[in-house]
């Protein structure tokens, strides 16, 4: 976040928060409790209540404006019609605020340290005590932006600057000394400086900062969920303490349905802390992390992830633009089916219609087609199983889903490949999985003209093929089905002409480098995996337009005819966001999601993206 958007906030907190008589007293420096790799992300912290509902940190130095100003003129470059070349990032906030008079590099950046932070306080101290109380004044509202401060003397000069530029006609008292202050009946709020810090809050806000009660940084929810965080540093941190939510929500007790066993169990999750930061100066990071209680995994089935095989993730064909990898498909939807019944009981819904929706549906599927979903498939993926899709973009104006578009255009799959693995150890269970697929697939044939079974012998293993043709396809497409060596597979034939893994590429070796320790799941993306997103969002963009456009044409009193110009107005208009947005995704090498749980149970997230060099 750019210095321009601190002083921004400053400003707001200016224009909102009215004032109140404060005493002048030192700011406390209560030492540190933070893990050491991330006491630079948490210094500020000191001054905020342990109770801070959002805490925001980040880093305000040159060197990160640059580092972040490097990467966003690489991705504007890339937009339709950008500039030759862009400015700095410095330079450009030198010129946004010296229409304000205020010179960056002069009177901002010679006092601003390394950090600022922005925090929110309790979230019931927003509420007023009662339904019937007043709405809390903005003075009321527990509000605080803090920075690190070098140079007291230059950080003086400029907020007395810039309370003359804010409040021009408002009579401004300050105290100076070795705590400088600065107060008037006007202000809507209060400022306060030392050496070292320089505060700007609300007063209910520079109250909390100045009293010498328990401060976050000391809070153990706090310092153990900043310590999941896996980088040594980051260059933004937010701290959202979520169960304060489900507490509020528990103590209001609006629903008399509520399980409010249910609401504590969830408040137990811990908080949330993202970490933002830039990795190698072009891998974009973003970890997310979330202490679990041992009483929360319990409740909602959530322990006992299984870490996934890397090696099934390397074996997939040369060529794979998304890959997405995960491990205990029944462990998986225990803990899915037990988190949303959770958050329904928070509803004051019953949690069990949950189960009993995935019992019946179960039973449907037996019932229709005699197939055992549980018991032949699920569980039988009980190890490492693998979605990967190939793409590769044909010329502007092209896409497999030209068919939204164009209701008259074949469906053209030769850009596009997919497949599905699982490494099924039980032998009897995957020999079982595979005859049930086929026996399905021959019985399927058997009406419908369409599809062919066949084999094929692909280095020693028989594989059934499967061939579907169709009036709608430009030519048929052929999906292999196979159980070898414990992998089960499914997947378009055109993967198995593609020679080498995507294990071997660049752009997945780059990307496996910032996976987490021990993932429990996996999704990799190249820039080919990009483009199919935007291409289809492009496509079902247009294709939603037009429906509205039709329904609000019939809604008409006299309905006008279909123009015969709008499909190939339509036409040019996906063609058009195809130009616009494809460069992007040529700026992206790789992108990637992995999750992990720590040896506790603990939840964790990352994502990466990375731009081309």
């Amino acid at each position: 976040m750019t210095k321009r958007l601190l002083l921004t906030l400053l400003l707001c907190l200016i224009l909102i928060a009215p004032s109140s008589a404060l005493q002048a007293i030192s700011i406390p420096q209560g030492p540190s409790s933070v893990p050491t790799q991330h006491e630079a992300e948490t210094s500020l912290a000191r001054f905020f209540p342990q109770d801070t509902f959002v805490f925001v940190s980040l880093r305000t130095d040159l060197e990160h404006l640059n580092g972040l100003g490097g990467v966003i003129t690489k991705l504007i470059s890339k937009l339709p019609n950008a500039p030759a070349q862009l400015p700095p990032l410095p330079t450009l906030l030198q010129g946004a605020l010296g229409q304000m008079g205020i010179d960056f590099q002069g009177e901002v950046l010679s006092w601003l340290g390394q950090r600022a932070a922005l925090g929110v306080g309790n979230l019931k101290a927003l509420l007023p005590e009662n339904p019937n109380a007043a709405p809390l004044t903005p003075d009321q509202m527990p509000l605080l932006l803090a920075f690190e401060v070098t140079d007291k003397a230059k950080a003086e000069a400029f907020v007395d600057k810039l309370l003359k530029i804010a409040a021009p006609r408002i009579e401004v008292t300050k105290n100076a000394g070795e705590v400088t202050t600065w107060e008037a009946p006007g202000l809507p709020i209060k400022v306060q400086l030392d050496s070292s810090s320089l505060l700007i809050g609300t007063g209910a806000g520079l109250a909390g900062a100045l009293t010498r009660e328990s401060k976050l940084n000391t809070y153990p929810r706090f310092q153990n969920t900043v310590g999941l965080l896996p980088a040594p540093d980051y260059n933004v941190l937010v701290y959202l303490d979520t169960p304060q939510l489900l507490q509020l929500q528990a103590m209001l007790g609006s629903n008399p349905n509520v399980d409010l066993s249910i609401v504590f169990a969830l408040a137990q999750m811990g908080p949330l802390v993202l970490g933002g930061t830039i990795l190698d100066e072009r891998s974009l990071t973003l970890d997310i992390v979330q202490a679990v209680s041992k009483e929360a995994q319990d409740q909602f089935k959530l322990s006992g992830s299984k870490p996934i095989n890397l090696d099934l993730a390397k074996t997939m064909p040369m060529g794979t633009s998304l890959l997405l990898q995960a491990a205990d498909m029944p462990g998986l939807i225990r803990a899915s089916l037990g988190l949303a019944g959770a958050m329904m009981a928070t509803r004051g819904q019953n949690p069990d219609l949950l189960a009993d929706q995935w019992k019946r549906a179960l039973e449907g599927v037996k019932a229709s087609s005699g197939l055992d979903l549980e018991a032949e498939i699920i569980n039988a993926l009980d190890s490492d199983f693998a979605m990967f899709v190939g793409y590769k973009p044909g010329e502007v104006g092209t896409s497999p889903f030209m068919g939204t578009i164009d209701p008259s255009a074949k469906i053209d799959m030769s850009m596009l490949s997919a497949g599905f693995v699982a490494q099924i150890n039980d032998t009897a269970k995957g020999e079982a999985l595979l005859q049930r697929l086929i026996t399905y697939l021959k019985q399927a044939a058997e009406d419908n003209p369409e599809l062919e079974i066949g084999e094929m012998d692909v280095s020693g293993a028989k594989l059934t093929l499967v061939k579907v043709s169709s009036p709608t396809y430009e030519a048929p497409i052929e999906i292999i089905v196979g159980y070898s060596n414990n992998i089960f597979l499914i997947a378009t034939a055109q993967m198995l002409s593609v020679s080498g893994q995507v294990g071997d590429t660049p752009q997945y070796s780059e990307a496996s480098a910032y996976f987490l320790p021990n993932p429990t799941t996996l999704w990799f993306m190249d820039s080919n995996g990009l483009t199919l997103f935007m291409d289809m969002q492009a496509a079902l963009g247009i294709a939603t337009a037009r429906v509205f456009r039709n329904i609000s044409r019939n809604l008409m009193s006299t309905p006008s005819p279909s123009d015969q110009n709008e499909l190939a107005i339509d036409i040019a208009a996906h063609k058009e966001a195809q130009a616009a947005t494809r460069p992007l995704a040529e700026a992206i090498s790789s992108g990637s999601i992995t999750t992990a749980s720590s040896p506790t149970g603990d939840a964790m997230i990352r994502l990466v993206l990375t731009l081309n060099k």
